[in-house]
């Protein structure tokens, strides 16, 4: 009974701080968002013309600096270009219209973050899950996309702190049953799912 209550209440707390962490991503989209609501951007070409430039970069690299989740954060076109990212300036050429998170938030009638397969980031070959949404004019249009890629590394270390409490193991996986993190991560396979009826965090 004990045991059981402890990992209720550990559970919660775990489950707490990976909504904090998720809300910390979804923050910095809404203030990309903001920022071309500010400027009254009408077009994908007016959205270009801003971003694609060091200061677009200096602005993604200073909202990427201040959230430990946050690996890299890209702008793309409706076409999958990269506009501008956070890693460096110049960019370098960039186009991933073949995934998942880019055709979600590209299509997406709502303004819900869109949390992505776990996938191998092409420029560096790490495993990382990306968070997508759409960015839109002030006339509520589409003109591109914002992306966060945050290694799947950092996801698991929220819970490796259960490590200081025995033999404790943890999943996060999305609702589909998509396991994006686990620790340990013995046993784990990028992108698989979980049986349905088991229970996760």
């Amino acid at each position: 009974l004990f045991r059981s209550r402890d990992t209720g209440n550990l559970a919660t707390i775990l489950a707490s701080q990976v909504s904090d962490a998720v809300r910390s991503v979804d923050d910095i989209i809404n203030d990309v968002q903001d920022r071309v609501l500010q400027q009254d951007i009408a077009t994908e070409e007016a959205f270009r013309h801003l971003m694609d430039t060091e200061f677009g970069h200096k602005l993604l690299k200073s909202k990427a600096d201040r959230v430990p989740l946050v690996e890299v954060i890209t702008l793309l076109d409706l076409n999958g270009d990269a506009i501008a990212t956070s890693a460096q300036w110049p960019h370098r050429q960039l186009n991933p219209a073949d995934r998942d998170y880019f055709h979600a938030a590209k299509e997406s009638t709502t303004r819900e973050l869109y949390v992505s397969f776990p996938a191998e980031r092409r420029l560096v070959g790490t495993p990382a899950v990306f968070f997508s949404k759409a960015i839109r004019s002030y006339t509520g249009q589409i003109i591109g996309v914002v992306s966060i890629g945050s290694p799947i590394s950092g996801l698991r270390n929220i819970y490796s702190s259960v490590k200081l409490l025995g033999n404790w193991s943890f999943t996060l996986n999305r609702s589909d049953g998509t396991i994006l993190a686990r620790f340990p991560e013995e046993h784990f396979k990028l992108g698989q799912q979980m049986q349905i009826g088991r229970a996760h965090v």
